[in-house]
């Protein structure tokens, strides 16, 4: 979203002041995993919690269900940023790693969700572990 090819839709949409103002939280954003203490960094706090959930307590996939309508392609783009960052087999050194680097992401808008996945998460013959969000 940041990028020339996602800023100049989003700016075009939302005026370049209110795009500007995102691109300051987004460095604010930046500023603060760069410099915040482990124990206050959020975005080293959540992924901690994504491999714990994945690694510890077994939950291999996370759905995202927006139950708004304007939020129907919230879940593809998450799929999209956080399966393709964290789907890695190796560190950047090229070691093998042991654990596994992200969980699987799905979603769908509320409806579509109750009336697919959701009943074979709910429904099934076992009971599936997943976490939503």
């Amino acid at each position: 979203m940041t990028s020339a090819v996602g800023g100049v839709p989003l700016s075009l949409f939302l005026g370049y002041d209110r795009f500007e103002q995102f691109l300051k939280g987004a460095e604010e954003m930046d500023n603060h995993t760069l410099n915040a203490p482990p124990d206050k960094n959020l975005p080293l706090i959540a992924a901690l919690i994504g491999v714990w959930n994945n690694n510890f307590l077994g939950y291999p996939a996370q759905a995202i269900i927006p139950y708004s309508e304007p939020l129907s392609k919230l879940a593809p783009h998450v799929q999209q940023l956080y399966m393709e960052s964290n789907g890695k087999s190796v560190t950047k050194d090229g070691e093998p790693v042991n654990e596994q680097t992200g969980v699987i992401i799905f979603g769908e808008p509320g409806t579509n969700a109750q009336h697919s996945f959701f009943q074979l998460a709910h429904q099934g013959v076992r009971f599936r572990l997943i976490l939503s969000v």
